[in-house]
């Protein structure tokens, strides 16, 4: 039997410690800060924590591409994660695509202003 997970957001420590809850209960922690009446200490999984350690609650995606890059990675302007020392050869896919897409633009204005010669 499939069970829909909750999705989670990570409470990061100080000292490097994660912890993972659920994104209903990260975001009453998030407006109980935002709103400074949490107090000096919250409990959390049965954790009890000093909220001036935390650093940040955070999504699954930030911590991702954060690890990405703290092992070296990096993103280019096209949004794709290449390993270190590699060279982005997204622009070049993407080039052929545009360049096909202005030729169809092109035939199709010569059609429309009743030139009889296509060239492919």
């Amino acid at each position: 039997m499939n069970e829909i997970t909750k999705q989670q957001k990570c409470i990061k420590m100080r000292n490097n410690i994660s912890i993972w809850i659920d994104e209903e209960v990260a975001d009453k922690i998030e407006e109980s800060l935002k709103q400074g009446n949490s107090g000096r200490f919250i409990k959390v999984e049965g954790n009890l924590l000093n909220v001036v350690d935390i650093t940040g609650i955070y999504t699954p995606k930030a911590l991702d591409e954060y690890t990405r890059e703290k092992n070296g990675e990096w993103k280019c302007k096209y949004g794709n994660w290449h390993k270190k020392g590699q060279e982005c050869e997204c622009n070049n896919n993407k080039r052929t695509s545009v360049i096909f897409d202005q030729d169809i633009r092109e035939i199709k204005t010569i059609i429309e202003n009743g030139v009889e010669k296509v060239v492919l």
